[in-house]
């Protein structure tokens, strides 16, 4: 239903040219809201992977996240379901820790990193599997709903908080080594060219890496909070230990 109603905040203006804005939504109650016109063409549906027959010929199947909370053998009868949906030369968006190595027969990579796949033309169709899937239930990962509900009920309100409203931020040891970083970071990081490196001084983006230094190694020496600024209004780099 929320799908289907198409309404979205009105922050979307930064990231959607006018044009666009003009041409395919309409404003609604301080909001943004597909136009009916393209809402009609779209279709809406609730759709059980392991229970319900695919959909044929689609350009893009993205199912992220799905696959590691499979056993290896549902997800040998999943990915040639995919292959199925997909028309030739058809596209397959995968969650970062998932692929189809094991399917190298019947995808090719486009972008490893992105876990972007593509259908590759030619292949003999996979026969599909009898519906519901066997043995799907004592096949889901047998952690996955107990990883979905550790914690107290604070501990998931804290972690959804933080998730949403906190700033982008990284976890590094004294050394500068990155250990884990919130989504967000692009702003002020990138990979550094050449071989991989987690380093935070070298992923830092130019006109950062100085002032990132010291902040780190005033709070790695001081055990205080260490922060850096552009402007009186605008941190920098921040730093605990």
């Amino acid at each position: 239903e929320v799908a289907r109603a198409g309404r979205y905040p009105a922050t979307i203006a930064t990231d959607i040219t006018p044009k666009r804005l003009k041409e395919f939504f309409s404003r609604e109650d301080g909001t943004y809201r597909v136009s009916a016109d393209l809402r009609e063409v779209c279709l809406f549906s609730s759709h059980n992977l392991l229970r319900d027959p695919p959909f044929s010929k689609l350009d893009l199947v993205a199912c992220r996240n799905l696959l590691i909370y499979m056993g290896p053998e549902l997800q040998e009868k999943i990915v040639p379901i995919f292959h199925y949906a997909l028309r030739n030369n058809g596209y397959l968006f995968l969650g970062s820790s998932e692929n189809v190595t094991r399917h190298a027969r019947l995808f090719s990579t486009v972008d490893k990193g992105s876990r972007i796949f593509q259908k590759r033309g030619g292949v003999t169709p996979h026969r599909l599997p009898e519906f519901p899937l066997a043995a799907a239930a004592r096949q889901v990962a047998p952690n996955a709903r107990q990883r979905a509900t550790n914690g107290t009920l604070q501990e998931v309100a804290e972690r959804v908080i933080v998730e949403r409203y906190a700033p982008a931020y990284v976890v590094t040891n004294a050394a500068g080594e990155l250990m884990h970083s919130s989504g967000g970071t692009g702003k002020y990081l990138e990979l550094a060219a050449g071989a991989p490196d987690h380093n935070v001084f070298s992923m830092a983006r130019r006109g950062l890496r100085m002032d990132l230094r010291a902040a780190l190694h005033k709070a790695a020496s001081t055990g205080q909070v260490a922060i850096r600024t552009r402007s009186a209004s605008a941190p920098m780099a921040a730093a605990r230990r």
